[in-house]
């Protein structure tokens, strides 16, 4: 089977590098036994404000127009689904990072009880052809409902320009562990009444001890060509993150910065498939697991060894950009290949600077 990059062209690896384009009221003082002590997750007012507009759609120019941040819904889709308190959508507590009933709190134990058996191996649930678990995505929604609410409080843009059917979304990745595609895939389930969105992870990211085995049980697909068109022509979604493994090497003060995004695989696979690119940027994934130092040990095929923090409960951003058609690229066109590849990757850099300029911490927003 051909060795896969993180969404990092199947096709081929090794580009040369290239610039990018110039594109809630006073507590009383009174002391309580029940008291939560330590930091808590905090909304503030700034959460609310409107985005900035990123520059324009064109293909010359860095990015699309930003739609109205779109609130989101309590899953609908069965892998998904779970059932919430009445009254609790779309409401973010000031004391947000304990589930606010014993059932909840059980659930959640559930999940990360299920997350450490499929790490281990231990998971028996039936696989579909790439190795997901259908029932320990179900298992786990209390605790995928809980990071995205609660703890890293999610907040998703221009989810209305998602297409009807398949596409492939191109997204940036940074910090020392893949968190951010699984996150992804969750964000969009909530605004996608189609079966959830699938990643492509390389072939030393699935053979991490622990990780790897969890990320292929919740939905990670080895990166290849092949694999690629069979989950596009499935009509399902497709996340890329053409940056690869590359992008652990990035210090915590470029972790926004973007690496070459290869020689285009990605854009090949969309032409081939005749699905629209969609451009993804994430801010929050890189601080919160920010890469401290890379040590220069290669392991598991790794280009280096990331050094981090525990998760940290930083606030994210996910902005979804305006879809580009590629029916009419030739796959076979180098030059046509390059021009789409350089324009997904200005745009992604485009929005998140633009959203980088607008935030005030990275544990606010």
């Amino acid at each position: 089977m051909a060795k896969g990059v993180l969404g990092n062209d199947p096709f081929q690896r090794g580009a040369a590098r290239r610039d990018p384009p110039h594109p809630a009221a006073e507590q009383p003082k009174k002391r309580s036994p029940a008291r939560s002590k330590g930091w808590k997750a905090r909304t503030s007012s700034e959460d609310k404000a409107p985005p900035r507009s990123p520059p324009g759609s064109d293909p010359a120019q860095a990015g699309p127009d930003v739609a109205p941040t779109v609130s989101a819904p309590t899953l609908s889709d069965a892998a998904f689904s779970v059932e919430r308190k009445p009254g609790a959508e779309g409401v973010q507590s000031e004391r947000a990072f304990i589930p606010a009933s014993s059932q909840g709190k059980a659930d959640l134990l559930n999940g990360i009880y299920r997350a450490a058996r499929a790490a281990l191996g231990f998971g028996n649930g039936p696989v579909d052809s790439y190795g997901e678990d259908a029932q320990l995505v179900r298992n786990l929604a209390p605790l995928a409902d809980f990071l995205h609410d609660r703890y890293w409080r999610i907040s998703t843009e221009g989810a209305d320009k998602l297409p009807s059917g398949p596409c492939l979304l191109v997204a940036n990745h940074a910090g020392a562990l893949p968190i951010d595609g699984p996150m992804l895939r969750f964000a969009l389930a909530r605004h996608r009444p189609e079966p959830g969105a699938r990643w492509l992870a390389e072939e030393s990211i699935l053979q991490l001890p622990l990780l790897g085995a969890l990320l292929t049980r919740i939905g990670a697909v080895l990166a290849s060509p092949e694999n690629a068109l069979k989950i596009l022509s499935d009509g399902t979604q497709l996340i890329v993150f053409p940056e690869g493994t590359h992008a652990a090497n990035k210090s915590f003060t470029r972790r926004y910065e973007l690496k070459p995004f290869g020689r285009g695989g990605f854009v090949k696979i969309a032409a081939r498939a005749r699905v629209p690119i969609v451009p993804v940027a994430i801010v929050g994934a890189g601080d919160a697991l920010p890469v401290l130092v890379s040590l220069p040990i290669q392991s598991f095929g790794l280009p280096c060894l990331p050094i981090t923090l525990p998760p940290l409960p930083t606030k994210w951003s996910i902005r979804i950009g305006e879809p580009l058609d590629v029916n009419q690229v030739d796959p076979d066109d180098a030059t046509e290949i390059s021009r789409y590849t350089e324009w997904s990757r200005a745009t992604v850099q485009g929005m998140l600077q633009d959203i980088l300029s607008s935030r005030k911490s990275i544990f606010s927003g």
